[in-house]
């Protein structure tokens, strides 16, 4: 039995204890009380003789009363209380001890608007976002209106709607429910350096695990490849090199066209590569000719990692790229260049 339950038997057996001995009391004679009527009956009769009948009467009577009095105070018996010390702490409420702890939610906020909840300068719409709640987003109230409060999490401090969060003990409720997931707002600044994190995550595990399959070539087609991330690339980085010759790669192996050669010369692919009939631009055999005759720059090194497989930037089979995208499924940008699929 623990404390508690120990306390609350020692007030009910105490109640039970009153109860008897006030039953007992009001149904038992006491021999004392007896006898001190009797004494003063004895009394009242030594007294009698000589005095008057009225006399007689009224002593008599006076000494009833007398020991009748007596009788009701002998009838009182005395009661012990047992007094227990109270805990340091804790409230005695209704035989039981209680302990009140507060919440530790009291006076903040856990979002779960979706996808996430502006937090602005002003109580407005119209008002600038300094940041953003996330689902499973938590702040510290700072002052609670009807529709809208000031809250401060991490370093974002702004408004927030009250229709999207919950408060104090719901949003205890709600964080038991997203235990491991909450976290602080994000300023517009944080927010962007977390997408490019995850963005250069998600391109180095493309690296890491590439099956990028290798295209067989030519000594030709190697230069005709070489000419190309020239042709559309020359001025990317080193990266933006790479992924023109892996679209061209992808193309290969996606059945755009048996092989290099007959991928850049497909009609209306690669702007300014044919005159239209099938033959190479002047401009691009003068391109293929550089490195005919033994060029090796970085389009070069570039067009014989995409034929070995390696170091791809692309975290998909892109089959397009271009400066601008309408409408696409996934895309990627490197350099000026969006790499994406239909």
């Amino acid at each position: 039995m623990n404390s508690k339950s120990k306390r609350i038997f020692l007030y009910i057996l105490l109640a039970m204890m009153v109860f008897t001995q006030v039953a007992f009391t009001r149904t038992e004679k006491d021999p004392a009380s007896d006898e001190s009527v009797e004494s003063k009956t004895e009394d009242v009769s030594v007294q009698v003789a000589g005095l008057p009948a009225q006399g007689v009467a009224d002593s008599a009577m006076q000494n009833v009363k007398m020991a009748s009095a007596s009788s009701e105070v002998l009838e009182v018996s005395p009661v012990v209380v047992v007094e227990e010390t109270v805990p340091e702490g804790e409230e005695l409420l209704l035989g039981e001890l209680t302990d009140m702890q507060e919440s530790e939610y009291q006076d903040m906020i856990v979002c779960y608007a979706d996808p996430y909840l502006p937090v602005r300068t002003e109580a407005s719409r119209d008002s600038k976002t300094v940041g953003k709640l996330y689902p499973g987003s938590y702040a510290d109230v700072l002052e609670r209106g009807e529709e809208w409060s000031k809250i401060q999490s991490g370093n974002v401090t702004g408004y927030i709607q009250n229709m999207y969060v919950c408060f104090d003990d719901e949003a205890e409720d709600l964080a038991d429910q997203l235990r491991g997931t909450l976290s602080t707002a994000m300023t517009l600044e944080e927010e962007k350096a977390e997408q490019e994190r995850l963005a250069k995550q998600r391109a180095d595990a493309a690296k890491a695990s590439s099956t990028a399959t290798t295209v067989n070539a030519s000594s030709y087609e190697v230069c005709l490849l070489a000419a190309i991330i020239d042709w559309e690339a020359g001025a990317e980085s080193y990266e933006g090199k790479l992924a023109v010759g892996y679209v061209v790669a992808n193309r290969v192996n996606c059945g755009y066209g048996g092989n290099i050669q007959a991928v850049l010369s497909a009609r209306g692919q690669f702007g300014g590569v044919t005159d239209g009939n099938g033959n190479w631009s002047s401009k691009f055999q003068d391109r293929i000719n550089k490195y005919l005759n033994g060029a090796n720059n970085d389009c070069m090194k570039a067009a014989q990692d995409v034929l070995a497989g390696a170091n791809n930037p692309l975290n998909a089979t892109y089959l397009n790229f271009n400066t601008v995208v309408g409408s696409c499924s996934q895309w990627q940008q490197i350099g000026n260049h969006i790499f994406y699929n239909r």
